[in-house]
């Protein structure tokens, strides 16, 4: 007979399944960019609007729908969440126009947020209080894993088989997700608890000190974001990597992300301000660069 420690681990595997495939289609847009461009004869900065559509998508979904479903089961929730992500990717597959990708992004991009508050809840609701914060790390380890593997895969992928196969391939890994999770989460997932209205949150996200926390975010995280969202073009027009090989140095940037977010974590529980002032002078620095290797 299973025991509930094993029903626990597979449960928390499934969610670890949900953070992968949010992961892999969170990064792959940098690898399909170039095919997607060629595709519909649009220039690499209209392509890259794949990624800033799910950007919003996340940003609006992500409240919204947490304050839809704050009243629903959360098994029943984050499996309906799923199958939303499952048919945004569907629609990028199939698209015959960019639009229509866009707003695929627009609709993938708005499960994101929910699927991300309701794993991280119901993984610290599967263990006891002493294991909750593993519970909830072991689930990150499947983005983890994404984020070295999502770029370079969509990159090799969409070189030799085209741009929508990703996308299929990413919907086919949620209805494996929609099983697993089916299977191992517990019928008693415990109800969402009351939530802040809109109005509320607004109020709270005004105030000076998360106006800044947020600004800081923006920046630092979006001029790293930024970049890395047309490394694949900038590999391939400025440093004239063959497009065989762009995959290769998509797996070391993955990798250096990895890194980079353990290490992170370390030198933020020990002096946190110190660790961010100087990771940002270091990020600063590294994008500064780009300027004398972008002609």
């Amino acid at each position: 007979m299973i025991n509930q420690k094993s029903k626990a681990n597979f449960a928390l595997f499934a969610l670890a399944v949900i953070f992968f495939a949010v992961g892999v289609t969170e990064f792959i847009s940098v690898g399909v960019l170039p095919a997607i461009s060629k595709s519909f004869m649009i220039t690499t900065s209209t392509a890259g609007l794949i990624t800033t559509i799910y950007a919003l998508g996340v940003a609006l979904g992500a409240p919204i729908l947490t304050i839809l479903t704050a009243k629903f089961q959360r098994k029943g929730t984050i499996l309906g969440a799923i199958i939303i992500f499952i048919i945004g990717h569907l629609i990028i597959g199939f698209a015959t126009n960019f639009g229509e990708v866009i707003f695929g992004r627009l609709i993938a991009g708005a499960s994101h947020g929910l699927l991300f508050a309701l794993s991280s809840t119901i993984a610290a609701e599967l263990v006891d209080e002493s294991r909750q914060a593993s519970a909830i790390a072991y689930i990150f380890t499947g983005f983890t894993i994404a984020t070295a593997l999502g770029a370079p895969l969509g990159t090799a992928v969409s070189t030799y088989w085209g741009w929508w196969i990703p996308f299929l391939a990413i919907a086919t890994l949620g209805i494996v997700a929609w099983i697993l999770n089916r299977v191992a989460l517990p019928k008693q997932a415990r109800k969402n608890v009351e939530i802040s209205s809109i109005a509320d949150q607004v109020k709270l996200i005004l105030h000076p000190h998360v106006l800044l926390t947020l600004l800081i975010t923006i920046l630092g995280y979006g001029g790293t974001f930024a970049t890395f969202t047309y490394l694949s073009s900038i590999l391939q027009k400025i440093t004239h990597v063959p497009a065989n090989q762009v995959s290769f140095f998509l797996v070391i940037y993955g990798v250096a992300i990895a890194i980079g977010n353990t290490l992170g974590g370390k030198l933020g529980n020990a002096k946190p301000i110190n660790a961010l002032f100087g990771i940002f002078i270091v990020q600063g620095l590294a994008l500064f660069a780009f300027l004398f290797y972008s002609y």
